[in-house]
Formats: structure tokens, sequence, C-alpha cells
């Protein structure tokens, strides 16, 4: 069992990928081994890793199309389909 780089505590790479990859908020669009290259970090912290760099992608896309910053991103915003 390897460990998780960011906890140091061992788990299941086959559960941290079924958690990952079921997570109400992308089921079916993301996966794991999208975000996880090397398989060492367990499910809550590879969540927490992919909910950050997909709300910093939409702040820098926001502030692209508005021309507002991005810290001040609505939530419900959602960008254009253009």
């Amino acid at each position: 069992m390897p460990k998780c780089e960011n906890r140091g505590t061992k788990f299941d790479v086959e559960d941290a990928r079924s958690e990952f990859d079921t997570y109400h908020e992308w089921a079916g669009e993301l996966t794991y081994g999208d975000v996880i290259d090397d398989l060492s970090t367990r499910a809550d912290c590879a969540i927490a890793y992919a909910k950050e760099t997909l709300d910093a992608g939409l702040a820098m896309q926001f502030n692209l199309e508005t021309g507002l910053p991005p810290a001040d991103v609505p939530s419900d915003w959602s960008p254009s389909d253009d």
C-alpha cells in the first residue's frame, strides 16, 4: 500500500480512485488518473487539490472574460461557450 504524499498515511489506490471518480461534483467528467499521475494521494487530498485547481482556473477565466478581479467571481457564474 502506498503512503499519501500529503498525509503520510497508507491508503488503497483502488478505494481512492473509486471515491474520487464518483465524487458528486464531477462524477463521470474527471477521474483520479486525470489529476494524480503517480497514484500517491488519498482521495480526499486529491479531491481538495482538484477543487482548488478548478476554482483557480474558473477565477482566471472569469477575469479574462469580464475584466474583473479573479477574487470577485460569483458562485453562480459560468464561462461563456464562445
